[in-house]
């Protein structure tokens, strides 16, 4: 055999192993990315409270009354679409992206006992 059809030969099978990868090894890491997201979402959820609204998001509530003396539009969009306020707990969010509602300690700990299951399948360890 010659080197030219060995190199064709090493090429094709190269190529036909990469294709089987492509479309089994990434489709298996996206989803692993996605549930990596999905549970640190549930994180924030529990432990900071839902999202405010887009118009609201990084603004500190103390200054919203200067944003409306000044009839920010956005603003006030953004206090119609707040959702109501569910929990009596209160958490401080630094970035000022979510509410700081909490619910009651028993869901927010079962929220994160699912978060961390989650993490724990998606981990390298959980591979080897």
């Amino acid at each position: 055999m010659s080197n030219c059809r060995k190199i064709s030969l090493t090429v094709s099978i190269f190529q036909n192993l990469w294709s089987n990868a492509f479309f089994i090894v990434f489709p298996v890491n996206n989803l692993r990315l996605k549930v990596d997201r999905a549970s640190i979402a549930i994180e924030d959820l529990a432990s900071k409270g839902p999202l405010k609204p887009e118009g609201l998001r990084g603004l500190n509530e103390d200054g919203y009354a200067e944003y409306l003396k000044g009839e920010d539009v956005t603003v006030t969009d953004g206090l119609k679409m707040m959702p109501p306020q569910v929990g009596t707990r209160q958490a401080k969010d630094d970035t000022h992206y979510r509410t700081g509602w909490l619910i009651n300690e028993e869901m927010t700990n079962k929220m994160l006992e699912h978060s961390m299951e989650m993490k724990k399948l998606i981990h390298k360890s959980s591979v080897e």
